[in-house]
């Protein structure tokens, strides 16, 4: 009964207003009572941190400062490797993704190691047991954790940084190096506390360690698997999508994945690209700006992990203690891994299985998903007790999926066929599909022997033009997305592949980007159309009059290169040595002619050509065997080109064009782009363009099986010989043609149209004539 005296004085000393003093002095002993227990919870759980810390930094000073200095030939202090134009270099570049890695995985595992107390049952107990509330209790983890991160990215960070400092200092880059530092500290530091938030969140919710690290995992990627997925369906079925694609030269993207469009919303990307950007910084000369320091999304960042922080916090407060140690206590997250799993394996298979055709790759994609469903689910149900019940749920995580697949095969709620209108379009940049010899600007592509293929992209504004556009988009749309296989019915009607690009900037700002990968002969053949517009045509004769400022592709040449002229089988090349008004004069006349040209001349001309002009940058023997270039310009001079073969004779050029060769033999094959066993994906020029060789087997495409025709009579050789053509569009089919010259080691290649093809020909049974 000591204790209600004892109450009753407090009482009556608490009744004064003048002497607050007595329950301050009640409150600093109870605080006093209370900070040995929370010093010795944070000393013991710092420590428990201190082994995970030692290892995450003897990581990340392997990967940061080593990589900086001591790689041999990439050291920040080998000038022969900065060649004084690098201003810092904090890791080595290629190491982005690992480092980033490494910093999630570093916060997650000491989220891990710091809240493991409560997933298991006798740590659980003590630790609750200690008189310390749970808020506090996640309190003093998370301070500890981010201590931790702090510090262990502070040192390699400065490390580097110092040494930079000391390497560049006195180029005048210390202050450059210092911002970029502390920017890419700062980006570290919040991604290391995104995922031990994450990670702390999950393991107050689960009840064992192995749950912890698994759906912690989960969560950190499942962005990143939705959004992979879900891109993955779009590439492999939505026709026209743009997001995810480079054009096949890997020269240009076309739009970017939803991954790399979304990052910002992902743990695990959303400091990736800002990593890339400055962890190293050059003196640039190709007008590259370094992209502008995001404060406000690693804000952003700050203030989801508070949130996270804080939902982990309430889970703490309502979780059963009792649960600790024991499995599949969480439904939310176990029903979330039973569908992000399965998912991530439909996206995988339907993407890398496209080989078999749409249906069986849907067919193997959904057969992937339900394996990864049941075993997800036996893993979760420790066997197959309550798989029966668990099972159930298959048809409606399936289902969602395949009705996406529906949706996105039907055009995805009319994305596929939406096409602006005119007066909502500002400008409209769109792929090129004719001449390269013309081609000025952004060029990309490749050449290996006859065979080429280039893309390049032209921006179109006025009226007709916009109105040309649109009427070729509705054409892409129309063809749809056919096999690759050729069409033995009807030629023009063949898939191949191809990158067509339609990028509408509206006038209202936004874009409308479309992006397809393969089309018919057919629209390949109504693209050309394209140099009609104005916009092709202005371009292409400043192209070929030198007035552009590009010194690169078909511009150069005209404007610099080597001028070459010679026959139709391009005996006896010539270099022809030209004044700079001569020259001026020249192309003057190719550029009349040129716009003079019809496209029926221009890509199907009836008459064979005369000779040709050739503009090289290339002036080794390569460029003499006239297979395109992109470092070259080919003018097949046919009589349509009536201006430039007047100035050849008024300048007494012309006889360089004459052609005295015997004909041995023509060797033929018929043109299939898909004659090859290993039917090739990679896109061709259909437009073909002559080149000589030394030796017979050197068409554009290899014929696997079978001998190819070999026409020897003279009378059907001077049947032939007139309707071979030295350019010309395949779209309508034909014969690629080899022409061995009497007397001589060369063989000419050609083209034979398939509406000049003798009916002979038809015979495939017929190898000699």
């Amino acid at each position: 009964m000591t204790s209600q005296p004892s109450f009753e004085r407090i009482e009556t000393e608490l009744q004064p207003e003048s002497s607050p003093t007595p329950p301050a002095k009640a409150d600093d002993s109870s605080r006093g009572r209370a900070f040995p227990v929370y010093l010795h919870a944070f000393t013991r759980a710092l420590t428990k941190s201190l082994g995970v810390s030692a290892l995450g930094l003897a990581v990340l000073l392997l990967l940061i400062p080593v990589s900086t200095a001591f790689i041999p030939g990439k050291s920040i202090f080998d000038e022969n490797y900065t060649h004084n134009q690098m201003q810092y270099r904090f890791y080595y570049e290629s190491l982005t993704g690992v480092i980033l890695a490494a910093v999630i995985a570093f916060g997650a595992a000491l989220a891990v190691v710091l809240f493991r107390f409560m997933l298991v049952k006798r740590s659980s107990d003590t630790y609750f047991a200690q008189g310390i509330t749970r808020v506090k209790q996640f309190g003093l983890r998370l301070l500890i954790g981010v201590l931790m991160l702090a510090i262990v990215l502070f040192i390699p960070i400065m490390v580097s940084l110092m040494m930079n400092v000391s390497a560049f200092s006195g180029l005048g880059y210390a202050n450059i190096a210092i911002s970029g530092a502390g920017y890419m500290y700062s980006g570290f530091l919040i991604m290391g506390i995104a995922a031990f938030c994450i990670t702390a969140l999950i393991c107050c919710m689960v009840g064992t360690i192995t749950e912890a690290v698994f759906f912690s995992l989960l969560a950190l990627g499942a962005p990143s698997i939705v959004l992979y997925g879900a891109n993955s369906l779009m590439k492999q079925l939505l026709f026209g999508n743009s997001f995810g694609f480079s054009a096949s030269t890997g020269t240009v993207e076309v739009g970017a994945s939803l991954l790399d469009k979304l990052s910002g919303f992902n743990p695990v990307l959303f400091f990736y690209q800002a990593a890339k950007d400055y962890c190293a910084q050059y003196t640039r000369f190709d007008g590259f700006v370094q992209p502008p320091m995001h404060i406000p999304l690693l804000l952003a960042w700050v203030a989801a992990s508070a949130a996270i922080a804080a939902l982990g916090i309430w889970a703490l407060s309502k979780r059963k203690a009792e649960i600790a140690g024991v499995s599949g206590t969480n439904r939310i997250l176990g029903t979330a891994s039973t569908f992000l799993l399965p998912l991530f394996g439909f996206a995988v298979v339907l993407e890398y299985g496209t080989d078999m055709g749409t249906g069986y790759s849907i067919l193997a994609a959904s057969l992937t998903f339900i394996v990864f469903f049941l075993i997800t689910e036996l893993i979760q149900k420790n066997g197959s007790r309550g798989l029966s019940r668990g099972i159930l749920k298959l048809p409606f995580g399936l289902g969602v999926v395949l009705v996406a697949v529906v949706i996105l095969v039907t055009g995805g709620f009319g994305y596929s066929t939406r096409i602006p209108k005119i007066d909502r379009i500002a400008s409209v940049q769109m792929s090129y599909a004719g001449s390269p010899n013309y081609l000025d600007g952004q060029v990309g592509g490749v050449s290996t022997g006859g065979s080429y293929y280039v893309m390049s992209n032209y921006t179109f504004t006025t009226q007709s033009d916009l109105k040309t556009i649109t009427e070729l988009h509705q054409k892409l749309i129309d063809g749809g997305k056919g096999k690759l296989a050729l069409d033995r019915e009807n030629f023009t009607d063949t898939t191949v592949p191809y990158d067509i690009i339609v990028n509408y900037t509206l006038t209202n700002g936004s874009h409308l980007t479309r992006y397809y990968d393969r089309t018919k002969f057919s629209v390949l053949s109504d693209f050309l159309a394209l140099d009609k517009t104005e916009a092709v045509e202005k371009q292409t004769r400043r192209t070929i009059t030198g007035t552009t400022e590009s010194q690169y592709w078909a511009a150069g040449a005209f404007r610099n290169g080597l001028v070459y002229l010679a026959n139709s089988n391009y005996t006896n090349p010539r270099q022809v040595i030209l004044s700079d008004s001569q020259r001026k004069e020249l192309l003057g006349h190719i550029a009349d002619d040129v716009e003079a040209q019809s496209l029926e001349d221009r890509y199907f001309p009836k008459d064979q050509a005369l000779g040709i002009i050739m503009f090289t940058q290339d002036g080794g023997q390569e460029s003499l065997k006239f297979g395109y270039r992109l470092e070259n310009s080919i003018i097949y001079l046919t009589p349509s080109f009536k201006d430039t073969l007047k100035y050849l004779q008024d300048t007494g050029l012309y006889p360089y064009l004459e052609n005295t060769e015997e004909i041995e033999s023509i060797t033929l094959q018929a043109y299939d782009p898909y004659v090859g066993m290993n039917k090739s994906k990679d896109p061709k020029s259909p437009f073909f363009l002559g080149y000589i060789a030394d030796n017979d087997r050197e068409f554009i495409q290899t014929k696997d099986f079978g001998a190819n025709p070999i026409v020897s009579d003279p009378s059907k050789m001077d049947e032939l010989a007139p309707l071979l053509k030295n350019d010309y569009y395949m779209s309508g089919g034909g014969y690629l043609a080899c022409v061995k010259l009497k007397n001589k080691n060369l063989y000419v290649y050609k083209f034979l149209p398939a509406a000049d093809a003798p009916a002979y020909l038809a015979d495939a049974g017929e190898h000699q004539h």
